[in-house]
């Protein structure tokens, strides 16, 4: 596109008073606006004794693209035992990938044939399944997984991977066995603006408390109206980035429009043996429909 300069460098930091983006390679760039998109990166080393299960290969994840091969590797060759899905904490990217991927897991076992000798079950510091998705989305998913004998475990946070004894142990006290486990792994964001976490922005305007300074996707914390996070998802860093350019150009003076976040969102779950679910989510209100599709 004329009139576009594309950069590639890895960014290090965003100076809000000065106005500048500084690179890894020491230079630094000024604007006049910023949009930050800079998403998450995954933290494996924030949990004890995960980076140790990982390097064992007692433990695995799908959260990267060499991660993802190993993972189905790693159930590709699985003979039976105690199969564990670990969200070691929140939030993370894609709300449904954990329970999407252990119905996966047992479809897979299925046709390797070690289905019978596995049990599967998934560990989670929620509340319910998807909290963000309002009251009625989580019994929904359990009560896909519970047909295909998949166990879910609410509200257990993890304190500590013991690698050797493959034994999990929680915050509460309690403890559970894996012979494989697959973990969602602990997020955080890329960059941060002076202070740590996630970015606040306005929850209709995607603008931060730095003036000239917008931010969209992962990166971002919105808090719905009825209290929960908006998911790290992409439909909703699609929706947020178009309010965010929108209002870009007005603070440039190239438009007289301004524009907030469409909450409307949705997800497909693959449930496995070729169906799918779909749950719709409109922000601002609580309406979250799931149907099993063929």
């Amino acid at each position: 596109m004329s009139g576009i300069t594309t950069i590639t460098a890895r960014v290090t930091g965003v100076d809000p008073d000065a106005k500048t983006v500084a690179l890894a390679d020491i230079s630094e760039i000024g604007y006049e606006a910023n949009a930050l998109a800079a998403g998450s990166r995954i933290a494996i080393e924030m949990i004890p004794g995960l980076p140790e299960a990982v390097a064992s290969g007692s433990a695995v994840h799908y959260y990267a693209t060499a991660a993802a091969a190993s993972a189905h590797r790693a159930l590709s060759v699985f003979a039976g035992g105690k199969l564990v899905f670990l969200i070691t904490s929140q939030p993370y990217r894609c709300p449904v990938a954990p329970y999407e991927g252990a119905l996966l897991a047992a479809d897979l076992l299925r046709e390797n044939g070690t289905r019978a000798a596995t049990q599967i079950s998934i560990c989670t510091p929620e509340q319910q399944p998807m909290p963000s998705a309002g009251p009625d989305a989580g019994p929904e998913l359990v009560g896909l997984l519970n047909p295909e004998g998949i166990d879910v475990y609410c509200e257990q946070t993890v304190d500590r991977i013991d690698p050797g004894g493959r034994t999990i142990h929680f915050q509460d006290g309690q403890s559970g066995d894996f012979d494989l486990l697959v973990f969602v792994p602990s997020h955080q964001p890329a960059i941060t603006l002076g202070e740590p976490g996630w970015i606040a922005v306005d929850p209709a305007t995607m603008q931060t408390q730095h003036s000239g300074i917008w931010a969209v996707g992962d990166i971002t914390a919105i808090t719905c109206p009825w209290g929960k996070p908006l998911p790290k998802a992409a439909i909703f860093a699609k929706n947020g980035a178009a309010a965010a350019a929108t209002n870009v150009l007005n603070y440039l003076g190239q438009t007289d429009d301004s524009a907030t976040l469409s909450g409307r969102g949705h997800c497909f779950i693959d449930t496995g043996a070729h169906h799918f679910a779909k749950g719709c989510e409109l922000f601002g209100k609580t309406r979250v429909n799931v149907r099993v599709c063929e």
